[in-house]
């Protein structure tokens, strides 16, 4: 059965780009209420209507930054529509650097939670860089 794709044709309208931006925007702003955290764009995409970043969120408190690349769901590799790593970013010259996670994804119903279980177990656990590694290692092999 093929995925259900949210946002489909994102890139092509920009009224639907801006629901999936607003998407990422909601979910981060409901993990903040919950769990009492502040968080700010790093990465300006105002102009860019590219999915790269879709969307992306410092998190002051934890130290630890979010970037979620959405991808055109017509140029999947290998059925791979969700992959993720670890990066480490320098926000402004000469702070100290900042571990990232950056998700890669075509936003699908089941994409959607496996995004949001990273994203919550990234920012709301005490899960450390390397056990990070590990569980993305173990979900996307």
């Amino acid at each position: 059965m093929a995925p259900q794709i949210l946002y489909a044709n994102f890139l092509e309208d920009r009224r639907i780009y801006g629901l999936a931006k607003t998407y990422w925007k909601h979910l981060f702003d409901q993990l903040a209420a919950a769990h009492g955290f502040v968080y700010r764009a790093y990465i300006n995409d105002a102009n860019d209507y590219d999915g790269n970043p879709i969307f992306s969120a410092y998190i002051l408190e934890k130290n630890r930054a979010v970037r979620v690349i959405q991808i055109d769901p017509n140029e999947i590799e290998d059925n791979i529509l969700t992959t993720a790593w670890l990066d480490t970013i320098e926000l402004e010259e000469g702070q100290v650097a900042v571990d990232e996670l950056v998700i890669y994804t075509v936003l699908t119903v089941e994409t959607r939670a496996q995004c949001t279980a990273l994203i919550q177990e990234w920012i709301e656990g005490e899960v450390t860089v390397e056990e990070m590694k590990q569980r993305i290692e173990g979900v996307f092999g």
